[in-house]
């Protein structure tokens, strides 16, 4: 996913079917990707650097988009969160999609797996609720 976002092109945005399409994943199959309101909220608000075809560029430097990620790093050291990655996003969205009640086959869909218990992994699945063992 880091890489998926990473390299974001605006291309691949489609504001107006609310969606963005990932071609090069990880299984070689190209997908669609729901938005958000808020997700099309961010991405209308994001400044668009002259020159540059990536989504999350902060300035151009002479051949290419600067790496975005520098801020982030150096947020999560400020606040404390310095074991935080960014693809513990990845995990936390699976985990927030199936406490929702999103079934598992979606999701799976959603994050591009081949398999399902790969998806299970990242969600952080339990078959049962803790309490109810």
């Amino acid at each position: 996913m880091f890489r998926c976002v990473l390299t974001l092109k605006w291309r691949f945005v489609n504001l107006g079917e609310r969606n963005l399409t990932v071609e090069a994943s990880k299984n070689y199959k190209t997908r669609h990707v729901p938005l958000s309101d808020y997700a099309i909220e961010l991405l209308r608000s994001l400044p668009r650097v002259t020159g540059c075809e990536y989504v999350f560029a902060l300035q151009l430097t002479k051949d290419r988009c600067r790496d975005p990620w520098g801020p982030f790093y150096a947020g999560r050291g400020a606040v404390g969160l310095d074991w935080v990655g960014f693809h513990d996003f990845r995990h936390f969205r699976a985990s927030r999609w199936i406490m929702r009640g999103m079934d598992l086959r979606t999701v799976q869909e959603l994050l591009g797996h081949r398999d399902i218990t790969t998806t299970m992994r990242c969600a952080h699945f339990a078959p049962f609720p803790i309490g109810d063992k």
